[in-house]
């Protein structure tokens, strides 16, 4: 995974590159989910994932 793409990730899910490296046993489940389907995408999919979370984020009701 290139430089680029792990900040783009932290970007996307709104979390420290630190948080990536070493709060990775207080990830919950559903990250867990997210973060291996993640590791087995392409860098290409990667960002077309990050962009399309990116377009859904402001439209989910918080």
């Amino acid at each position: 995974m290139s430089v680029s793409t792990l900040i783009n990730i932290s970007e996307c899910l709104h979390i420290s590159i630190d948080y990536l490296f070493f709060e990775q046993a207080h990830i919950n489940t559903n990250n867990n989910v997210l973060h291996s389907l993640i590791n087995k995408c392409s860098e290409k999919e990667v960002n077309i994932i990050e962009s399309l979370i990116k377009l859904l984020l402001p439209h989910l009701a918080r």
